[in-house]
């Protein structure tokens, strides 16, 4: 039986007027309060002999609608703040943490009323007329009925109002059995559809709600370890954190970005700290219809933030499988460290790590070390040091000479105390590619990291780049469509869609896919010089002299765009500017490293096939990253019938 409060209720020192919707101090000063707090506040008195599930109050007051559990967070805090209540020593709302909210203060009610009084529900039609048919039957004779002697035709129409009165409970009866089966059948589709487990479901990044910029890599930190967690439940397609960072602070309708990602639920939420306590509010959401699935708020010292993030893993895969096998329980139990401060600096590291500059990239080496001293067996820390070391040459204006040399032997370490660390797989595999040129290898460590994680869409990135290198065309472009089914709104990827297709010639077809890249960002360099190259190609000189300037301006005078100008140049048949260029190349080239590589292709644009030649060999000398374009790059194609241009071939491995 459900209570209802009317009476003039006394909170201590407070007083509340439900009729009235009123809360007052003592001495009568009024206490604003908006009506939803003041309903929530009235609901949890009335149920103040149980804890109140915040599932229950998301459902009872907003009705059911998808909304953020901060909604319900800051309506309770209101509460707090109107009765001068504290979070961590309370009078009258008691936090259980997971769980909802209970009313533990003080409650006294005017004796002029009794405290409680019972709802009276509508009845459905076909109840009503039961009740009515029963009090008919049940209602005792008159005493003009008892002493008076009944005519038959009297006797008659009793009877077939009697008659009348069966057939009408025959049928509120069969009504009511038709309505109670109605909705059992109802409610047994909604239970077996909504415990269907889910195989699918996309991690956003949670919401920075500290107030402090500076926390973002913590947050962000979260995010990964949740979706580190989740990867490595079998049969269960978790989409990465570079396509749901897409999303990131952005209001987004759940059932689009369902369709978007082609995934079965969301897991979305926020952070903020309360003193030195972290508090991670969750929900999961169905992706086809947007309902809640499960929602609730964590809190625990800083100290214990592995095992919150066990914590909700762990809650996110019961909701999903319906249920937590022994395997699924000793995958979520393991834990890359137990170090709390080397796992804030791996966070840190993996934040600037994911800008992809040098100076992030530099940055981000520094942090990895520095957690790695803490925990040398971090291998998560390790498996990040051999990326950012794996990148550094592409990004950086310097080429390091130890850079690969020492991403290697920091994969190697991960591997060794960690074999299933995708990224560990992923960053070998590029070293053996660019580095080594193994190409065997290279591809091993590809398909292994595949095998662990299908929904790592860098390892399929990387790998289509290394297939279009060897000129396995089809190979690379079904690779590019997962990664870019898995990261939808990545500029790089977007762009790399139409890299297999330059390479093997078929420009009309990706310039399509710059094209959509540029819509995404119009000033995005790769995607600019992506379409340069193949209007070049297409013999489409002046827009692509256009296009390459356009990418030089707007990726700050890169090497790479400058180069391609000058060759674009070249071809057209403007030497001048091209043989401008190319003395700009070499001056750059005495204060900074500009790849041999790029150099012979203006060469070879202006016809000198020896310069180029002469300038390849040196690219081999330095072990150049830019030599596994030797077999597709299209500007090299006048050089492929000499026997030198073929040795280097061989000597590269391709």
């Amino acid at each position: 039986m459900k209570t209802q409060l009317q009476e003039k209720l006394r909170l201590g020192d407070f007083e509340i007027e439900p009729e009235k919707r009123r809360l007052t101090r003592a001495g009568g000063e009024t206490v604003r309060l908006a009506n939803k707090p003041f309903q929530v506040l009235l609901y949890l008195i009335e149920n103040r002999e149980r804890v109140v599930l915040r599932r229950e109050l998301l459902e009872r007051f907003w009705d059911g609608h998808d909304v953020y559990e901060e909604a319900l967070s800051k309506c309770v805090g209101t509460i707090r703040k109107a009765l001068s209540d504290q979070l961590d020593s309370p009078r009258f709302i008691e936090t259980r943490w997971a769980e909802g909210y209970r009313y533990i203060g003080p409650l006294e009610t005017e004796a002029s009323r009794p405290e409680l009084q019972t709802h009276e529900t509508e009845q459905p039609a076909a109840a009503k007329v039961l009740a009515a048919a029963h009090e008919t039957r049940a209602a005792p004779p008159s005493t003009e009925t008892q002493t008076q002697t009944l005519a038959p035709s009297a006797i008659s129409s009793e009877k077939a109002e009697r008659a009348r009165r069966r057939l009408i409970l025959v049928c509120a009866c069969l009504a009511l059995t038709a309505a109670a089966l109605f909705f059992y059948w109802q409610y047994q589709s909604r239970t077996k559809a909504s415990s269907a487990p889910a195989r699918s479901v996309a991690v956003l990044p949670l919401t920075n709600l500290t107030g402090d910029a500076e926390q973002d890599y913590f947050v962000d930190g979260i995010t990964e370890s949740l979706l580190t967690k989740l990867y490595q439940i079998k049969d269960l397609k978790v989409i990465s954190a570079g396509q749901a960072r897409t999303f990131k602070n952005k209001e987004t309708d759940i059932k689009v970005l369902g369709q978007q990602l082609d995934v079965e639920a969301v897991l979305l939420g926020s952070v903020r700290f309360s003193g030195e306590l972290v508090r991670v509010d969750v929900r999961l959401v169905n992706a086809k219809d947007g309902s809640v699935m499960w929602s609730e708020g964590y809190e625990q010292f800083m100290r214990d933030i592995f095992a919150l993030q066990d914590d909700i893993a762990r809650r996110v895969v019961t909701e999903l499988r319906g249920r937590l096998s022994q395997t699924d329980e000793q995958t979520l139990a393991r834990r890359n460290t137990e170090n709390g401060q080397a796992y804030e600096l791996y966070s840190k590291g993996r934040f600037f790590w994911n800008k992809r500059t040098e100076e992030g990239l530099q940055k981000s080496i520094e942090l990895f070390e520095q957690a790695i001293n803490l925990d040398p067996d971090y291998a998560q820390a390790h498996a990040g040091l051999a990326q950012a070391y794996s990148l550094l040459n592409v990004y950086s204006a310097t080429q390091r000479k130890d850079a690969f040399p020492k991403a290697r032997a920091a994969a190697e370490k991960a591997l060794a105390l960690d074999e299933s660390l995708v990224e560990a797989h992923t960053a070998l595999a590029l070293i053996r590619e660019q580095y080594e040129w193994d190409w065997p290898g290279a591809e091993r460590e590809f398909k292994r990291a595949i095998e662990l994680n299908p929904n790592y869409a860098t390892a399929h990135q990387w790998y289509s780049e290394y297939l279009t290198f060897l000129g396995r065309t089809e190979e690379s472009l079904t690779h590019i469509r997962l990664a870019h089914k898995l990261e939808l709104n990545s500029l790089i990827i977007n762009a790399g869609l139409g890299f297999p297709l330059m390479h093997a010639r078929r420009c009309a077809e990706a310039l399509e896919h710059f094209r959509k890249a540029r819509e995404m960002d119009a000033n995005f360099p790769m995607a600019i010089y992506y379409t340069a190259r193949c209007q070049v190609d297409l013999k489409q000189f002046d827009e692509a002299i256009a296009n390459y300037q356009l990418a030089v301006k707007t990726s700050g005078g890169s090497a790479l765009m400058l180069a391609g100008l000058g060759h674009a140049y070249a071809v057209a048949g403007r030497r001048r500017e091209a043989l401008a260029t190319l003395r700009q190349l070499h001056a750059l080239s005495a204060r900074r490293y500009i790849s041999p590589f790029l150099i012979a292709t203006v060469y070879v644009g202006l016809g000198n096939k020896a310069e180029a030649l002469s300038w390849l060999e040196k690219a081999y000398a330095e072990r150049d990253t830019l030599l596994v374009l030797l077999k597709v790059d299209s500007r090299l194609s006048p050089l492929h019938a000499d026997p030198r241009f073929q040795d280097l071939l061989r000597r590269v491995g391709l």
